[in-house]
């Protein structure tokens, strides 16, 4: 046992996580944020942390922490690129706590791809529409000698 007391042994709870494994201790358990959020997945610490038995020390440094590891995670997706990421997801190589956050990112450049997708299929029918109006300018100057010879023919 240690340094550690009956007491704070008896106290000390080990969760196994996607993460490794965790012990908590009565007091303080400095984490890292992938630490925090793999633990926030374990149901029964869930439970724990809802009732008021786990919290956070200041919300405010685990929002940023979370803020910067989403978009640590985030750009990494845009690096890996969404092929790979969606098969990557689709095949669980992320861990519990990043599939939540993949799952959005991959929503999220769906969503982009179609808007993209429909503002070109808008530009094309643009172009589509212009070239009809020169082809028809074109008809319209090219009628234009012929109505010329007819007139200059009658009169």
């Amino acid at each position: 046992m240690g340094d550690q007391s009956w007491g704070e042994y008896a106290a000390a709870t080990l969760v196994k996580t996607s993460e490794g494994e965790i012990t908590i201790k009565d007091g303080e358990n400095p984490l890292d944020i992938r630490q925090w959020m793999a633990l926030k997945m374990q149901p029964g610490i869930l439970k724990r942390i809802k009732n008021g038995y786990i919290s956070v020390k200041d919300t405010s440094v685990e929002e940023e922490a979370i803020k910067e590891f989403k978009c640590s995670l985030f750009e990494q997706l845009k690096t890996e690129g969404y092929s790979l990421a969606q098969k990557k997801c689709e095949s669980s190589n992320y861990k519990d706590f990043e599939q939540a956050l993949v799952k959005q990112w991959l929503s999220k450049e769906e969503d982009a791809m179609i808007e993209s997708k429909a503002l070109r299929e808008v530009d094309s029918l643009g172009i589509a529409k212009s070239t009809k109006n020169i082809a028809l300018f074109s008809a319209v100057i090219a009628c234009v000698p012929i109505v010329i010879n007819l007139v200059d023919m009658i009169t």
